[in-house]
C-alpha cells in the first residue's frame, strides 16, 4: 500500500453485480480506499475490519437487501455514511 493510500478514507462497495462494483472502484479510487462485498454477510465482514467513511450499497441484493444493510449500520456504526443506489 503507497503512503498516499494511507490518507484516503475509506470506502465500502457493496453490489451483487461486480460489474457494477468495478464501476465504483473506477470512479473512486483516485481519492478513496475502495473496498468490495457482494453480500450482507461479506459487507459485515468487511466492517469488523476496519472503519469506513461511507458504504455504497445496492437496495436490492439476493438474500439480505441493501435496506437491511443500512439497518445494521446505522446501529452498530452509526459513524458511517451510506448512500443507497
Amino acid at each position: 500500500m503507497q503512503s498516499a493510500d494511507l490518507e484516503k478514507e475509506n470506502v465500502l462497495i457493496v453490489d451483487d453485480s461486480a460489474t457494477m462494483r468495478a464501476s465504483f472502484v473506477r470512479s473512486l479510487s483516485r481519492d478513496y480506499q475502495c473496498f468490495q462485498a457482494d453480500a450482507f454477510m461479506d459487507a459485515l465482514d468487511r466492517l469488523r475490519e476496519r472503519e469506513f467513511a461511507v458504504v455504497i450499497t445496492d437496495i436490492q441484493m439476493p438474500g439480505i437487501s441493501g435496506v437491511e444493510l443500512l439497518r445494521k449500520i446505522v446501529d452498530k456504526y452509526p459513524d458511517t455514511s451510506v448512500i443507497m443506489v
